[in-house]
């Protein structure tokens, strides 16, 4: 049984893509599960209700591998609840009772960590305010183990490797940028080749960025 996630930018696109599954899967004994499906449909495409298969179900919000896609808004409220869901779990670690491991959990396992894959899949301009979020409860999470509030200095320089008397704590700000160049460049080769394009140049790091930001805004 199989489960499609369908994007749809044309009427006939997705009309090829049924029609070749109907066509090859019985064959190969795959079967595509329509109820289990789901269309995806760009709010600025005008698509027809009456060509679309009536047992899928359409949204112009959704996911694709855990990554969310559809308008800026959703997306945006999306990354907040992440956000929210890693603050509800470090203030739980207090119940373990050692500051250093509480500190090393916090830095190693949570909040930036948890939100990395986000980073990697969402352009920053549209999660900004999940990203500030992200670093607002991490420094109110680190005063509250050494028991006193850090002005910007004190969490400037807790910012730093601890190589150079930093704590080595990781901002979201400053990782964001070089988390979605760093997807989009390693995958923008893989997308070329499935959209049947020309591959992209060589150093192709700004066609990575520009090409990112087209699909995303298509």
């Amino acid at each position: 049984m199989m489960v499609l996630f369908v994007v749809v930018t044309c009427k006939e696109a997705h009309l090829q893509v049924f029609s070749v599954i109907d066509q090859v899967g019985p064959s190969l004994g795959v079967h595509l599960s329509r109820e289990k499906s789901l269309m995806y449909v760009p709010s600025d495409e005008d698509v027809s209700t009456n060509v679309l298969p009536p047992e899928i179900p359409v949204t112009q919000d959704g996911f694709i591998l855990g990554a969310p896609v559809g308008s800026d808004s959703f997306c945006q409220s999306f990354a907040l609840k992440q956000v929210s869901k890693v603050k509800s779990s470090i203030w739980l670690l207090s119940k373990l009772e050692d500051c250093h491991i509480e500190f090393a959990v916090l830095r190693s396992c949570l909040l930036l960590p948890k939100l990395m894959f986000l980073l990697h899949s969402c352009p920053t301009s549209v999660i900004d305010d999940a990203i500030v979020a992200c670093d607002v409860v991490l420094r109110s999470a680190v005063s509250e183990l050494v028991s006193t509030h850090m002005c910007v200095w004190s969490w400037l320089k807790a910012t730093l490797p601890v190589t150079l008397g930093g704590l080595g704590i990781h901002l979201a700000p400053s990782h964001a940028p070089a988390a979605l160049i760093a997807s989009v460049s390693q995958s923008a080769l893989l997308v070329t080749q499935l959209l049947g394009q020309d591959p992209p140049p060589l150093p192709f790091l700004g066609f990575a960025v520009s090409f990112f930001f087209h699909c995303w805004s298509v």
